[in-house]
């Protein structure tokens, strides 16, 4: 069996003895900012898209008819005002 080469670089005592700790907040930094990420990319738009929806369902589909709400508007305003003297 052949052995590893000799290298002249040497891992400092501290990433020796914490790397499972450093490895547990890697992995926990890149999980938050993974979700992060699928919150604002993905969950906000289905969010958006399904709101959407739901007001499509709740609007009406019919056409306004403009100058019969003004005429509308204009005889309740003449029935509602107080009369002049």
């Amino acid at each position: 069996m052949s052995e590893l080469p000799e290298t002249s670089y040497r891992i400092p005592k501290f990433f020796r003895r914490r790397h499972f700790l450093i490895a547990a907040i890697l992995m926990a930094l890149i999980f938050i900012v993974e979700g992060i990420f699928l919150y604002q990319y993905f969950y906000r738009s289905l969010i958006a898209t399904k709101t959407l929806i739901e007001l499509r369902e709740q609007a009406s589909l019919e056409e306004l008819k403009i100058p019969l709400y003004r005429r509308l508007l204009k005889s309740y305003e003449k029935k509602t005002s107080p009369p002049r003297a």
